[in-house]
């Protein structure tokens, strides 16, 4: 009797968990590009997006390659945050902080195209 009340307590802790980690209730995206400054591409380090006023899903990451090119896959529609992570050399400032000021809307189209070349971004920050 005790063996049968163990599993079935295994099998609601299973169930509640399984209700815990749905797929999401939206499209999920995938951002590519290439970040550059200039014609000068990045060679190291993450590209982080973030969901911002009203977009959704959670942060996800892509390295950045060689080449300047990322990908980040599983993001949700909506406007997102963009950030840098690289060697801490201040290099990058303001665009590697958590309050970056590069946003873009993502649609639900499932592979989108942003190409970032900070040095365009910095005159917005003005």
């Amino acid at each position: 009797m005790k063996r049968i009340g163990l599993v079935g307590l295994n099998l609601a802790l299973f169930a509640g968990c399984a209700q815990e980690r749905p797929d999401p209730p939206y499209p999920r995206v995938t951002v590519e590009g290439r970040v550059t400054r200039g014609q000068e591409p990045f060679r190291t380090g993450w590209v982080e997006i973030v969901p911002t006023e009203g977009g959704r899903g959670v942060l996800r990451s892509g390295e950045i390659h060689p080449d300047g090119r990322y990908r980040v896959e599983g993001l949700g529609p909506g406007r997102h945050g963009i950030r840098f992570i690289v060697p801490r050399d201040g290099s990058l400032y303001p665009f590697d902080r958590f309050f970056s000021p590069i946003r873009r809307n993502l649609t639900e189209d499932p592979i989108q195209k942003f190409d970032i070349d900070l040095g365009k971004e910095s005159p917005r920050l003005g």
